[in-house]
């Protein structure tokens, strides 16, 4: 075994030479790869996974030759000791027998933040490093903690003193309705509103306020929504929203959509205000992650949110995240079109079956299985029942709406089902997977033969989501009928490009393929001309 070469990731990256000598690349993006391969048990990664956190926003060719000269870097940086760094076609690593790192030793290590002033500035890397640093905090046993760890995360619901009669009753109900938007993606539990606390030292009652004032004179209405955490008073969203001309504070449109967003916004928010020493909030933090990786439907990033939704799972317990990881399985196998096989299916419900015993009244968990068995499992049956429950457990559930309009394009309930898809569509927002919404929607249309506005949604959903494959499925087909074989044989590039195996016969003629929506359309015939126009 040759002689020991130490890398400190506590603090600044720093190498060292059995001598002591510092041999730590100037270059941010080599002192970036130095961290990604060191914090690898086996001190090794591929050249796709690195190139993917270090360049993710150029071409392949691009980024391949950016590794090739950080390599050099490096070895150029090590001296002499260049054989230390390997690499091959498909991977680089370090000697593992001649590398020690500080990380290994200190797993739980608070003391300093990891890879200080390391600015790699690429949003990969970033999110790489902030998981990385919210791992070592949460295992951390001096690592600081705001509140008690063993409980949920506690929110209050409150309007003024000031605000009486309808008023009041309106911003309780906007109010409890974020609540229980947040409540189904997190653990937490209501608690009555905070009170005087007369020993300063003492915690709040509650970690999260959601305080909604309502006034109904002015222009129909108007509603300010202010949600606050509640030890350092940390504003987590706020927003004034008035309902169209006309309109209801109540309306199930305005308050759906007020709530997703506030929802949404406070959750990201959440892993820093209440502190990741709370293993809810860190929970949370890893969530976030993963649904960001989730909706780039890029296939390497996909796996990467499973991995993060088990985080997730392992820090906090909630089985709504091992719903989660049954969606994000069967996304997989839809974009990529696998063929599941049965240990596949069995370990899917396995999941949902076990998410449904540890979370039986979550409604979000509810929705996401009612999605994964109506496409996965075609038990249009049983997601109809599942989204149904999820919606009476909270009726802005946006997911078990979208899950009755996928369930009702297969039973034959179209009109319905452009109801509430539409009715989705709108109150999702800026939904960061608003294009999934934008996909749900164009096959809607599709069943309900309103192919243009399939088209649009479809556009739509491919211009935010480039490597999103179903929609271009959709586009194809959709273009070859209005005759514009041009931009159909676009997406069919594309496809080709972004589906290994693809073909246009599986896509005309295996009834495997996942197109049924197009074949009960009877749409792909307008595709076949591809090939003889």
């Amino acid at each position: 075994m040759g002689a020991t070469f130490t890398i400190s990731l506590i603090g600044p990256l720093c190498m060292r030479a059995p001598d002591g000598t510092d041999i730590t690349p100037r270059g941010t993006k080599a002192q970036g790869l130095i961290a990604l391969l060191a914090e690898h048990d086996a001190r090794r990664r591929s050249r796709r996974w690195i190139e993917a956190r270090l360049w993710s926003d150029r071409a392949p060719a691009q980024a391949s030759g950016s590794l090739r000269q950080t390599l050099i870097e490096i070895r150029r940086a090590f001296g002499d000791h260049h054989d230390l760094l390997g690499s091959d076609r498909l991977a680089v690593w370090l000697d593992p027998a001649r590398v020690t790192v500080d990380l290994d030793d200190a797993p739980g290590s608070g003391q300093r933040e990891i890879l200080e002033g390391l600015d790699v500035r690429d949003p990969e890397f970033e999110d790489w490093l902030r998981l990385l640093r919210q791992r070592q905090q949460t295992v951390a046993p001096s690592a600081p903690r705001a509140v008690a760890p063993e409980r949920e995360i506690r929110l209050t619901c409150v309007t003024s003193d000031s605000l009486v009669g309808p008023d009041a009753l309106i911003g309780r109900i906007i109010a409890d309705q974020v609540g229980r938007n947040i409540g189904e993606r997190v653990s937490s539990q209501q608690v009555a509103p905070n009170q005087p606390i007369p020993d300063a030292d003492e915690p709040p009652v509650a970690d999260i306020e959601i305080k909604c004032d309502v006034s109904r004179e002015a222009g129909g209405g108007v509603v300010f929504l202010q949600i606050t955490h509640c030890r350092d008073r940390r504003v987590l969203f706020s927003g004034l929203r008035r309902p169209e001309p006309g309109g209801d504070l109540l309306a199930e449109d305005f308050v759906s959509t007020l709530a997703h967003e506030a929802a949404l916004r406070t959750l990201t928010q959440l892993p820093q205000a209440v502190g990741l020493g709370v293993a809810q909030a860190a929970a949370t933090g890893f969530c976030n992650l993963a649904l960001r990786k989730l909706w780039t439907f890029d296939a390497a990033k996909v796996d990467e949110a499973e991995l993060l939704m088990r985080k997730a799972f392992e820090t906090d317990g909630n089985g709504v995240y091992l719903a989660w990881i049954a969606f994000i399985r069967m996304a997989r196998v839809i974009e990529r079109n696998q063929r599941p096989d049965p240990g596949f299916l069995e370990d899917v419900d396995g999941l949902m079956r076990h998410a449904l015993e540890l979370a039986p009244h979550n409604g979000m968990a509810r929705a996401l299985i009612a999605l994964t068995r109506t496409l996965l499992f075609n038990d249009l049956e049983t997601g109809v029942r599942m989204a149904s429950d999820a919606l009476r457990l909270n009726s802005g559930n946006l997911f078990a709406r979208q899950a009755l309009a996928v369930a009702g394009v297969t039973q034959g309930d179209t009109p319905q089902a452009h109801q509430l898809s539409s009715f989705c569509r709108m109150a999702v927002g800026a939904d960061q997977g608003w294009h999934l919404w934008e996909l749900y929607h164009a096959v809607v249309c599709i069943a309900d033969h309103r192919f243009d506005e399939a088209t649009i949604a479809a556009q739509r959903a491919v211009a935010q989501c480039p490597d999103f494959v179903a929609p271009r499925r959709l586009l194809v087909a959709l273009h070859a009928a209005r005759g514009n074989f041009s931009a159909a044989e676009t997406q069919l590039a594309a496809l080709a490009r972004l589906e290994p195996g693809f073909s246009l016969d599986a896509y005309l003629r295996d009834d495997r393929y996942p197109v049924d929506t197009l074949r009960r359309a009877n749409l792909l015939r307008h595709a076949a001309s591809i090939l003889t126009g």
